[in-house]
């Protein structure tokens, strides 16, 4: 009796304190390319998830995005500064994205910044290897002035993007 208690015992204490290796080990840092979406053109990202549990996990993702002005024969540029919270509803390989985020626009030719504020609904899959990934996502764009007036009217587009990722 004494021998069946302490290998009940055992056996509910591997149970609960044991963890397989694979649940939760995770590549937390990924660097991303992404067609459209945030960059409004392309970008390139960084994203480090902080969060991570068996069902979800929740990152941050910052990117920049440099497009040269091509409605002028000059030196201008517009810059992109890219910024996103993600929560990621999933497991293993295949993850609902809901995120939030905002792009900063730096137009050289016209000396004045303006913002896009960007929410996220998408899918993102991890290939065989669990290093690789993309991402595809309905990313609308919602234009605010950024100066010392508040719009009160947003310019809301309807957007998209795809994003192809490595984890590090």
């Amino acid at each position: 009796m004494k021998q069946l208690i302490i290998i009940l015992l055992l056996r509910v204490s591997t149970s609960l304190f044991g963890q397989s290796s694979d649940s939760l080990h995770i590549n937390r840092n990924s660097i991303q390319f992404e067609l459209l979406g945030n960059g409004i053109l392309y970008s390139i990202n960084y994203e480090r998830i902080f969060i991570a549990k068996p069902t979800h996990q929740f990152c941050y993702r910052a990117g920049i995005s440099v497009i040269p002005n091509t409605l002028k024969l000059n030196t201008n540029w517009q810059l992109g500064l890219i910024n996103e919270l993600d929560l990621l509803i999933g497991q293993k390989k295949r993850f609902i994205e809901i995120g939030s985020g905002f792009t900063y626009w730096n137009n050289s030719y016209y000396n004045r910044t303006d913002g896009f504020y960007i929410p996220r609904l998408g899918f993102r899959y991890k290939f065989a290897n669990n290093k690789s990934f993309i991402r595809i996502g309905f990313t609308p764009l919602i234009y605010v002035k950024i100066d010392s007036r508040v719009d009160l009217n947003p310019k809301f587009l309807p957007f998209g993007g795809i994003t192809f990722g490595h984890s590090l």
